[in-house]
């Protein structure tokens, strides 16, 4: 009952963003959201996503790449897709976001090596990057490979500067909660406890952690 109320405030309030400042990304992402996810009785629009996409690339061109990417998500249409997405990461390969959002549409579509290997690329260029090396963990503790490369660069993410205190970095609790799959996988299930005991002693709420301490 109350959706319709919500979808008017939410997008008057990144018009009015837009309002203060035509050249807010955020606001424009947040229109092309808005106008993707919500139904045309709600002011939903494919096509005025399109004009923010545009928009987006004008001032951005990187952020250009990634909305035109979001929108043949939509779309249904992954060669669009991957095509931004490789683009963004061509032109930008140091940009995190655009090395990351390639890794986990390869990843995503069975072609791992491809991933890794993106990331390896990027971590050569610049070692010690902690969003990386979250990458490298994060992967390594869903897909079962290069667990011990994953160990070690999640091991390296919990004693990087800021995490624990920058919102921007991962959180210790799924820091934690990444190793004990990793060492579940690598069969060290006392260790692999441990790290899930812990995760939820910094974040009670993550029941990913408590499903998966149950499941040892």
């Amino acid at each position: 009952i109350r959706q319709p109320l919500l979808a008017r405030r939410v997008k008057s309030e990144f018009e009015h963003v837009l309002q203060l400042d035509p050249s807010n990304i955020g606001g424009r992402e947040g229109l092309l959201q808005f106008y993707l996810r919500a139904p045309g009785i709600m002011g939903g629009s494919a096509s005025r996503a399109r004009e923010q996409a545009a928009d987006i690339a004008k001032l951005s061109p990187l952020r250009g790449h990634l909305a035109r990417a979001t929108l043949a998500n939509f779309e249904k249409d992954p060669s669009a897709a991957e095509r931004e997405d490789r683009a963004a990461a061509s032109e930008f390969p140091d940009s995190i976001i655009a090395v990351t959002t390639l890794a986990n549409l390869l990843t995503n579509s069975n072609r791992r090596d491809e991933a890794f290997a993106l990331v390896d690329r990027y971590l050569a260029r610049k070692p010690g990057d902690v969003l990386a090396l979250w990458w490298v963990g994060r992967v390594a503790a869903s897909t079962g490979m290069r667990l011990e490369s994953g160990e070690q660069a999640l091991r390296t993410v919990l004693v990087a500067p800021g995490v624990g205190r920058d919102p921007n970095l991962p959180a210790p609790a799924n820091i934690h909660f990444r190793l004990g799959d990793i060492l579940a996988k690598k069969g060290a299930k006392e260790q692999a406890r441990k790290e899930y005991e812990k995760a939820i002693e910094l974040n009670p709420q993550l029941d990913a952690a408590r499903k998966a301490l149950k499941a040892l």
